[in-house]
Formats: C-alpha cells, sequence, structure tokens
C-alpha cells in the first residue's frame, strides 16, 4: 500500500511540475518566438563561421568546385550544361538552378567568381554577419543592395549581398560570392600611391636592385646603399644570420634607415629541406621533393602558409620560392630535393598550392627558374647551363609549370640563368629579349614581375661583365636584379645602370615600366618599414610542429 502511494504521489508531482513549465510559454507566445530565434541565431552564426572557413579554400559549400582553379568544362562535364548563361561585363555566368550555384568564368573557361543562392542563406541578416564576421572591410551598392567585402587573404575575396528588406526590418542575405581576385576582370589595378613623377633617376635606378650584404649587421656600406643609392630591397643569406634575435635587429635595422618614401623588398630564399636560411632554433619544415611524394595539394598549401609564417615573423616580405623545376635529369647537380618531382602536373599542383599559402600570409611569391633548371647538367652557380631541347619540349614539359602558376596568378617569376639555343642560341634566358619578352610575356601571358637570379653567380660571372649584363637584363625585360654577393660588384652594376640611362641604352619608358610594377607589388603586399618585436620561437614552432603531424 505504501509503495503504491509513493508512486502516485512522484506520477502527481511530475505532472505539477510539468504544468508550472508550460504555463509560461502557453501565457506568453513570444517567448516561444524568443527560443526559436535563439536556435536560428545559433544556427546562421555556425553557418556564417562555415561560409568563412570554406571562403578560405576559394569554395561557398562543401561542392568540390573551387574559384580560381576549375574551369567551366569540367563543372559542365559533371554536372551538364547550365540551365542559362548570361553575359556580363565582367565575363560569362553560368547559373545550374537545381544546385543553387552560379560560376563566373573568363574567356579561357576559368572560373573566377563562384556563387551560392541556397536557401540556407536567406534567412541571415546583416547585423548577424557583423556579430560573427566583424564589420566588413568595403560595403559596396548595387541597384539598391548592400555588398558586404571580406577580404580573406591576396587571393580570394568574400561576398554577401544583401537586398533592400520590403518592411524596413535589417536586411537579410540573398547570396554569397568568393571571387579569386587574379583573374577577375573587375579588378582593376590602382596606381601606387609613391608618385613616379616625383622620383629622381637615382631613385628609380635603386628601385630596381636588390642586393645582398657581407654582414651580420647594418654596416656603413648598406647605410650608404639606401641612403644616397636609394636601394628598393636586400636579399639575406645564411651567412648574414646567426641567430633569431640578432636577424630580427639586423632587419629593424634596414628598416629604420630607410628614409625613402619607399619601403624596402626583404627577402629570403626559404624552400624548406636543406634550403633553409633561417636560424637552427626555427623548426625545419619538409622539402618540395618530401611533399611532392605525399601529392596532397591541401597540405602543400598549408606548408606554404607555414613558411610565410616563418619568414614573415623575421620581417621578411618575400620568399624566392616555390620552385617550378621538373626534376626530370636525376644527375642534375642544382635542383633535386628541391623540385616538387619529375612530373610536370604534379609540380604544378604542389607548386601552385605553395603559392597561394605563402600569398594567403601576404608574403610575396617567386616562382623560379624561368625556363626550368630541372634538366641541367652544370650548376649555375658555378658555370652557365645548357638546356638543349626543342620549344615543343619546353612546352610539354619545363613550361608546363610556368603556365599553370602565371594561369592561376603568380605575381613574380625568377629567370634562371640558362641557354636554351632553340630560344636564343646567343644569351641566357636572363639576358634574353626572345626568352624573357618572347616566350615568357608574349607567349605564356606573364605581365607580373621579372626577377633576375644572382648575377654574381658564375654563369654570368664566368661569361660576362655584371655591369654589362645588368644593363643588357633591364633591356631584355627584367625588372629587378638581384646582387647577392660583393660590394664592388654591387657598385659595378649602379654605375653602369646609371650610365645606361643618361645615355639612352635604357629608356625612361623601360625604366618607369619596371619600376611602375616594382610599386604596384610592394603597395599590393602592404610592405612597410614597421618595426617587428622579438619572436616566440616556441609558439611559431608549436604551429609548425602541429601541421607537420598531419604528415
Amino acid at each position: 500500500m505504501i509503495k503504491k502511494l509513493s508512486i502516485l504521489v512522484m506520477i502527481f508531482s511530475l505532472i505539477v511540475l510539468s504544468s508550472c513549465s508550460n504555463k509560461p510559454i502557453k501565457e506568453h507566445s513570444s517567448s516561444t518566438h524568443n527560443l526559436e530565434a535563439l536556435s536560428t541565431i545559433e544556427s546562421n552564426n555556425r553557418l556564417l563561421t562555415q561560409i568563412y572557413q570554406v571562403a578560405e579554400t576559394g569554395k561557398v559549400s562543401k561542392d568540390k568546385w573551387k574559384s580560381g582553379e576549375d574551369t567551366i568544362m569540367e563543372v559542365e562535364k559533371d554536372w551538364g550544361l547550365a540551365d542559362n548563361k548570361s553575359e556580363a561585363n565582367s565575363g560569362t555566368y553560368a547559373t545550374y538552378e537545381k544546385k543553387q550555384v552560379v560560376f563566373g568564368f573568363n574567356e579561357k573557361g576559368q572560373i573566377y567568381d563562384l556563387r551560392s543562392h541556397s536557401n540556407k542563406l536567406q534567412h541571415i541578416t546583416q547585423k548577424e554577419t557583423e556579430q560573427v564576421l566583424g564589420a566588413p572591410d568595403e560595403i559596396r551598392h548595387f541597384q539598391e543592395q548592400n555588398i558586404y567585402v571580406y577580404q580573406i587573404n591576396q587571393t580570394y575575396q568574400l561576398k554577401l549581398i544583401f537586398p533592400p528588406a520590403t518592411d524596413n526590418t535589417d536586411r537579410k542575405l540573398s547570396h554569397i560570392s568568393v571571387v579569386y581576385l587574379p583573374w577577375d576582370p573587375s579588378v582593376n589595378e590602382t596606381d601606387p600611391s609613391y608618385s613616379i613623377d616625383t622620383m629622381t633617376i637615382t631613385e628609380k635606378i635603386g628601385q630596381l636592385m636588390m642586393i645582398g650584404l657581407e654582414s651580420t649587421s647594418i654596416d656603413q656600406q648598406a647605410t650608404y646603399y639606401i641612403k644616397q643609392k636609394k636601394v628598393g630591397g636586400f636579399i639575406l643569406l645564411k651567412k648574414n644570420i646567426e641567430n633569431t634575435q640578432q636577424t630580427v635587429d639586423f632587419i629593424n635595422d634596414l628598416k629604420r634607415n630607410n628614409d625613402n618614401q619607399i619601403p624596402l623588398f626583404l627577402g629570403i630564399d626559404e624552400e624548406g629541406g636543406r634550403i633553409t636560411r633561417l636560424p637552427e632554433e626555427i623548426s625545419a619544415t619538409p622539402s618540395s621533393q618530401a611533399i611532392g611524394k605525399r601529392n596532397d595539394s591541401d597540405w602543400s598549401y598549408q606548408v606554404g602558409k607555414l613558411l610565410a609564417k616563418k619568414v614573415k615573423a623575421f620581417g621578411f616580405n618575400i620568399n624566392f620560392a616555390p620552385v617550378l623545376d621538373v626534376n626530370s635529369n636525376p644527375n642534375n647537380p642544382v635542383i633535386g630535393d628541391r623540385s616538387f618531382g619529375d612530373e610536370p602536373e604534379l609540380v604544378s599542383n604542389m607548386a601552385i598550392a605553395q603559392m597561394k599559402g605563402l600569398a594567403a600570409e601576404n608574403v610575396m611569391p617567386v616562382g623560379k627558374h624561368f625556363p626550368g633548371h630541372g634538366d641541367t647538367a652544370v650548376d649555375s652557380h658555378i658555370d652557365l647551363p645548357l638546356l638543349d631541347h626543342s620549344l615543343e619540349r619546353l612546352q610539354q614539359v619545363e613550361l608546363v609549370p610556368f603556365q599553370q602558376a602565371i594561369d592561376h596568378g603568380v605575381e613574380a617569376m625568377m629567370i634562371g640563368h640558362l641557354m636554351v639555343p632553340s630560344i636564343d642560341p646567343d644569351n641566357p634566358a636572363t639576358l634574353s629579349e626572345e626568352m624573357i619578352q618572347g616566350v615568357l610575356r608574349n607567349e605564356l601571358g606573364f605581365d607580373g614581375l621579372v626577377i633576375s637570379d644572382d648575377l654574381t653567380m658564375g654563369a654570368i660571372l664566368e661569361n660576362y661583365e655584371i655591369g654589362d649584363a645588368a644593363v643588357q637584363a633591364i633591356q631584355a625585360g627584367t625588372d629587378l636584379l638581384l646582387i647577392c654577393h660583393g660590394y664592388d660588384q654591387i657598385d659595378a652594376v649602379f654605375d653602369a645602370m646609371e650610365e645606361a640611362v643618361a645615355n639612352g641604352e635604357i629608356s625612361m619608358q623601360n625604366l618607369d615600366d619596371s619600376v611602375d610594377r616594382v610599386l604596384k607589388l610592394k603597395e599590393k603586399y602592404g610592405i612597410t618599414n614597421e618595426k617587428m618585436e622579438s619572436i616566440d620561437v616556441e609558439q611559431l614552432n608549436q604551429e609548425i610542429k602541429e601541421i607537420l603531424q598531419t604528415e
């Protein structure tokens, strides 16, 4: 009897509690609304976070398509023809209604604008967007729409489009767009804020020089090149780097002494593997060959970001990587494991991913060594290598990664000291108008910054007077000269350049075109003379460890 009574009491208590908990909801319908709204907000917040994360990879959803990587031909092969296509000033747009996806592509069929009109997006408001993603980098207006623009990195831009609200409430999202900037026809190049018109001849010539130093701290000669010659940048080699704090102090001193309005390019060769210049206390990253063997473009991208984080922490803004050479000659004395592999497509995929990783961290990548150092038997540091292949063979092997990198927006390319008789029987690539203007610019379509390999390498010094070589390189189409060793060699280049400009061997138009390319990239990458603080080596190494543990 007592047991039955206890059960009845428990049931009665549960009924009372249930009634009490339901009473406010029944009496106040707004409470139900608030609970639903909270659920929607949480869902929208998660969705906004996901949108931003996938946009970093060039996507708008979990579908495989990537802006800046895929073509409309690949989409049509997989999804069939679009429901409709429309022309706009910026290109052609293909709409797939059932997929709620639109592809914007250029005349080559390359997708640069990827849009999603998913129903899930259309409950997100402007206010929620700002709460989760912060204020947009820019708000644009088109046909009464508000377009929130988030600059994801140097490669991708995320746009969220909000049409006007009919009832004057918070606007709700219509669709999103991920734009691959290097291919976007609507992105107009702006003139750099540094005015070429007000620059002296000395300042212009200086901007075309990136030089090495013989010391581990700023010396009188470095100060002279900065203040008197207005040099455009420095490259630091292993001999200049002793430890972390010394390197940070060295770079800060170079910046501090730059009284020019134009900041310095500060470059380094940090490829990973055996080609590293950074202090030993910074953890190593894998060689290109190791990355190629894994054949995972996402991982190559992450390693590219690591390389950028490492060099950026010291104050460098240029990394002379990735290597685009196809390692087709196993006896090659200089490339070897610096290459991603012996297949052009593998090299292309891994190098482009690494290039994007570097750029995502706002470090300027430089593809090298055009037209391809992989099938040579001589080290260009010692003498002049011969690449004795027909143009047809070059187009099938050596040039493939360079063409792919150009198609994916590479902005700077290093020219190797290579004799290619099928293109120019008289001059190495660095000094060849046929190679630079003919092949690289006209045939491959590269309009970015052309950088010479080091002019103090044996390939040049054993065969040319360095001043003459520097002038010929600029005449051939090189924009930025790399002179890594010897103050006497640097002086000789400055003297020869000044004389060539004075006597008209280098035209003012030629000079200004190269300076313009330099300044635009300094502006684009936000390069400044801002001082770097000391490096948290432990934190940096932990980041490296976390990525490499996914190996």
